[in-house]
């Protein structure tokens, strides 16, 4: 199992997580912590999808008080948790 991990700034889109899944398409899993995908989580799913890579991260959800999570996005660029 081939692993990325990966320390990126917060930025708007997902430039940086784009980068590394076409640098090392070989990867099973790329590891982006601290909240980097925020609202992208759809585009997050896509890219998992489109790349074949399982991506572990966290979030901010709104939806109740506004709080940091991780999530975990598959392959087939389902959410998991």
């Amino acid at each position: 199992m081939k692993i990325i991990i990966g320390q990126p700034k917060l930025e708007q889109q997902l430039l940086q997580l784009e980068a590394e899944l076409k640098q090392h398409p070989e990867a099973d899993i790329l590891l982006f912590p601290e909240g980097y995908l925020n609202q992208n989580v759809e585009e997050a799913s896509s890219l998992a999808t489109a790349y074949g890579t399982m991506i572990v991260s966290g979030h901010r959800r709104l939806d109740e008080r506004p709080k940091d999570r991780s999530i975990i996005i598959n392959k087939a660029g389902e959410t998991v948790l």
